[in-house]
């Protein structure tokens, strides 16, 4: 049986109300062909710790919030990293027939109002009613920032602010992908050459992103101190990373996991006989690796997303090289990396990579503090982050 608890008691007749969804089987029956439906039931256990479903009581379908640690640096504290809470907000779906109505954008402008502390939020508008009634068992009402990724442009999301006066929602930012498309590309001849390394399994992949967290910091706190900025970002550890992965599996009839792949990195190693642990146990050096997983535009084409790239100019080249044989191997016709430097998309340009804006799945983020937008740094900007899934045609995952 589904539970709601209602977030919002609004006295107008356009007013919506937010309630939470305490079901696993609250998706729309044309979610993706049922594509989505299958996964999120398979993954539930993963989604348990993180996710908080929210919809309006006007015909719209749920979205989701993901609660997940995050880091803040302000470049006038000399305390270095501060950890906050932020959110990653998904699937958010209107049926075909409600749309054009509204429903979608004033439940996502309520929806700040459930996230964020009242503190950073101005008044709440009277023709919206009254405003929400959050449970305290929600854990929420404590956002620093939260973050979506638009399939409808720009505008729309930045629209969704917490007033009536349109604006001052999600800032899209950072919106790049550099792809490597083997119909464009050479032909890889031989393995033969590469450097030194290990593949890494979804175990393996999860320790280097922890090995990985102090190093982040660091850098962190590195490009505060050079741009004079506050910068922020979600980390891969503590199940972030490793949602992406797991939402590909399917279950077999007897309810056997079954993942597409058994390699989800790599890891390039200073010499052969190095492990995992001794590569990132001097902070003095520069650990080198990748992870990945899969994504599909429909269900006959594949493409490998790397969710977590570390490199110099000097070690690019050969782990991209890596990256790419493996995607041969697997027949995957194209690899995606999101938020590369700009320093490093010059050195993958010279390895038949490309950059360019992307045209979908833009990054956009609101924040709840006092800095201004332009004195804020989105760091590690990548596929990691992501918790929905690749849109198909029909119109999942878009809010018209």
């Amino acid at each position: 049986m589904q539970k709601t608890t209602s977030l919002l008691h609004g006295s107008s007749e356009t007013t919506a109300r937010l309630t939470l969804l305490d079901s696993r089987s609250s998706y729309p029956g044309s979610w993706l062909h049922g594509l989505i439906l299958r996964r999120s039931i398979s993954c539930a256990h993963v989604r348990r710790e993180f996710c908080t479903k929210f919809a309006s009581t006007k015909p719209s379908d749920p979205g989701r919030s993901y609660r997940r640690t995050a880091v803040i640096a302000n470049p006038s504290s000399s305390e270095g990293t501060k950890q906050v809470t932020g959110y990653g907000i998904a699937s958010v779906f209107t049926p075909p027939e409600k749309r054009k109505k509204g429903y979608a954008q004033h439940m996502m402008r309520l929806l700040h109002w459930v996230l964020a502390p009242r503190s950073a939020l101005p008044p709440f508008p009277e023709s919206w009613g009254a405003p929400p009634e959050v449970p305290a068992e929600l854990g929420v009402q404590n956002a620093q920032f939260s973050v979506l990724y638009s399939d409808v442009g720009k505008e729309f999301y930045r629209g969704c602010g917490p007033t009536v006066e349109p604006g001052n929602g999600w800032l899209t930012r950072g919106a790049i992908e550099t792809s490597w498309y083997a119909p464009k590309a050479p032909a890889e001849t031989s393995s033969e050459g590469t450097a030194p390394h290990i593949w890494l399994s979804e175990d393996d992949a999860k320790h280097v992103w922890s090995l990985d967290v102090p190093f982040m910091s660091a850098d962190i706190a590195k490009a505060v101190s050079s741009t004079s900025r506050t910068a922020f970002s979600f980390l891969p550890h503590k199940g972030v990373g490793a949602f992406v992965i797991q939402r590909t599996m399917t279950f077999t009839e007897d309810k056997t996991p079954v993942f597409p792949l058994d390699t989800y990195g790599i890891l390039l190693l200073p010499s052969s006989v190095v492990g995992v642990d001794e590569v990132f146990a001097d902070s003095e050096k520069h650990p080198t690796y990748a992870t990945w997983t899969v994504d599909a535009s429909d269900e006959f084409e594949r493409f490998l997303v790397v969710t977590r790239l570390r490199a110099s100019k000097a070690t690019l080249p050969a782990l991209l090289k890596l990256v790419v044989q493996f995607a041969i191997k697997e027949k995957i016709p194209k690899v995606e990396i999101w938020g590369l430097s700009e320093e490093l998309q010059g050195i993958a340009g010279g390895s038949s990579w490309e950059t360019a804006d992307r045209s979908e799945h833009l990054s956009a983020f609101k924040w709840y503090g006092e800095e201004s937008e332009d004195d804020l740094l989105w760091t590690f900007n990548e596929k990691y982050v992501r918790a929905s899934t690749r849109p198909r045609t029909n119109g999942a995952h878009r809010v018209p």
